[in-house]
């Protein structure tokens, strides 16, 4: 029997020194942009910088 898997990915994307500039700080920029994909429909990549 064959079984279909679907895989949704939502990414948040931060750089570093640009607009971070400690280790947390990225972290955090990177969750809220996350967040920011899930939020607008999931399957998203966000970029920080962009929001």
């Amino acid at each position: 029997m064959e079984k279909k898997i679907f895989i949704n990915i939502s990414v948040g994307i931060a750089t570093y020194p640009t607009y971070c500039s400690e280790f947390e700080e990225l972290v955090n920029a990177a969750d809220s942009a996350m967040y920011s994909s899930k939020k607008n429909g999931r399957g998203r990549i966000t970029v920080y910088a962009d929001m």
